[in-house]
């Protein structure tokens, strides 16, 4: 028989051993939950390290498409002269999503590519590789580019003032010798008429067309010099410093020896249009013209240093001579036949030295049929001569006896030539341009320094100089409509190019 002590003890046993197994139960429990939440979270953890390279994957394409568009942008013609989708726009391997450009940015690396859909539209695909190389992702969208054109900013309107002296110093500049001046005339300063030289209109004017226009004044010495006759008025005499005639008269009044229809008008303050010698020496490839008769010497190396001495432009033998830039596009030409005395120029010419043009006898300057503009500028590195007793007759007059017979219209050609005058072009009173003899040449001269006209010779177009000395006969066909290639002729602004994305074009697809 088991006393209670005995019971007490078995009990007390047993009830250890449920508490040990429940313990173990718990403890199992507990492990089984921790290794299901460590199971998760790793799960968790290899979702969210995938979600986060999609994201840098599809940042990675974003950015693709980012320098797609910043190549397309920047491959357009920056002046906005070109037509849409002109071979100079894009390089050719962006036109087509067989050829692929890599690219390395912050997000990843990838590829993007364009393919043109029409005149100015694209669309750019890029892949986008994620930092671990396991995800890729591939967004598209489309461009379109618009272009806007530079404005049209006119022609210098210097170079229908006749004769326009820019700089003519301290002193005024005063007309010379016994002629009468039959030109407009656009002074940067003053004029003094002294002794007998006097402006009219041209004998051939059919109505009032001589302008004569002081920036600061306007007056007489003594002597019989006049503007205009009585008969036969100038169209304005103009200066806003004031205009004293003839005795002291204003040149308004009776008496003043002034005859004018005009007194008063607007105040341009005009200014001689720069010159650029490097920029057009740079056009052509001078010392290595091609000429289909004979031979003309531009240049006699590849530096603008005056190293070719004096061109004669009207020699005794024939010439006829093309120039051409690196890329085999011509950029000038110039022939003379001394059997028909016809002098052809067209584009821009670069002489890197003197030029002469001497010549007794009528020639005469054509386009050849088809020319685009109609015109050509001849820039002379150093001074320009005129010598002989004949003329070069602009179109559509032609030689006649020594003379033209007709009257040069420059709607049908004009022949510009710019005397540079670098070792002397610091000096406003060196002689750019020298006129000599009895020869008149239908052509319009830009000078840098002075502009020299003695006897009975000079320039029938109009001239643009710092001073000049002015002492023989001269007349005047202006020419508002200079040829691109010369000083101040019309030109166009840079325009714009604009790019854009296309509202809900872009769009994820599927990974390659």
């Amino acid at each position: 028989m088991q006393t209670v002590a005995g019971r007490i003890r078995t009990v007390g046993t047993d009830e250890r051993g449920v508490a040990l197994v429940l313990t173990l139960l718990v403890v199992s429990a507990l492990t089984i939950s921790t290794a299901a939440v460590a199971t998760l979270m790793i799960s968790n953890e290899k979702a969210f390290g995938r979600d986060r390279q999609e994201v840098l994957a599809l940042n990675a394409a974003e950015a693709g498409l980012n320098y797609g568009l910043s190549t397309l942008a920047a491959t357009v013609d920056p002046t906005g002269s070109a037509g849409y989708g002109g071979s100079a726009w894009y390089p050719t391997t962006h036109q087509s999503s067989g050829t692929t450009v890599p690219f390395d940015d912050s997000a990843g690396k990838g590829t993007w590519w364009a393919n043109k859909i029409d005149a100015n539209t694209w669309r750019l695909y890029a892949t986008g590789l994620s930092p671990n190389g396991h995800v890729t992702r591939q967004v598209s969208m489309k461009v379109r580019s618009a272009t806007q054109p530079g404005t049209v900013i006119p022609a210098s309107s210097t170079w229908s003032k006749g004769l326009f002296v820019g700089k003519p110093g301290p002193s005024c500049f005063s007309p010379g010798g016994s002629a009468v001046l039959t030109i407009s005339l656009y002074v940067k300063g003053c004029i003094q008429f002294q002794g007998n030289v006097g402006i009219a209109e041209p004998s051939t004017s059919t109505g009032p067309s001589v302008q004569v226009y002081a920036e600061t004044t306007i007056s007489f010495g003594s002597g019989s010099a006049s503007i205009g006759t009585a008969s036969k008025k100038v169209y304005s005499v103009i200066a806003p410093g004031g205009c004293t005639g003839k005795s002291g008269k204003i040149c308004s009044a009776s008496g003043s020896n002034v005859y004018a229809q005009n007194y008063t008008g607007p105040s341009p303050n005009l200014t001689k249009p720069q010159v650029f010698p490097d920029a057009k020496y740079a056009l052509g490839k001078w010392n290595t013209p091609t000429c289909s008769t004979g031979s003309f010497v531009f240049d006699n190396n590849t530096t603008r240093d005056s190293s070719l001495g004096t061109a004669d432009l009207f020699p005794s033998s024939a010439y006829d001579c093309r120039v051409y830039n690196a890329s085999g596009i011509e950029i000038g030409r110039l022939a003379w036949n001394p059997t028909t005395n016809v002098l052809i120029a067209t584009g821009t010419i670069y002489i890197d030295g003197n030029l002469q043009m001497n010549s007794n006898t009528g020639a005469g300057y054509v386009t050849p049929s088809g020319t685009t503009p109609l015109g050509a500028t001849i820039y002379v590195n150093e001074t320009v001569s005129m010598n002989g007793t004949a003329s070069l007759c602009g179109p559509p007059s032609v030689p006649s006896g020594g003379g033209c017979s007709g009257k040069w219209d420059p709607a049908y050609g004009s022949l510009f030539i710019v005397a540079i005058n670098t070792s002397n072009s610091a000096n406003p009173f060196a002689v750019g341009w020298s006129a000599n003899g009895n020869a008149y040449y239908d052509l319009a001269a830009y000078v840098v320094g002075n502009y020299k006209n003695n006897g009975s010779s000079g320039v029938t177009g109009p001239v643009l100089t710092d001073t000049a000395s002015v002492s023989g006969n001269g007349n005047s066909t202006d020419v508002p409509n200079p040829p691109p290639s010369a000083p101040g002729a019309s030109y166009t602004s840079p325009g714009a190019t604009t790019w854009g994305v296309i509202p809900a074009s872009w769009a994820q697809l599927p990974a390659s």
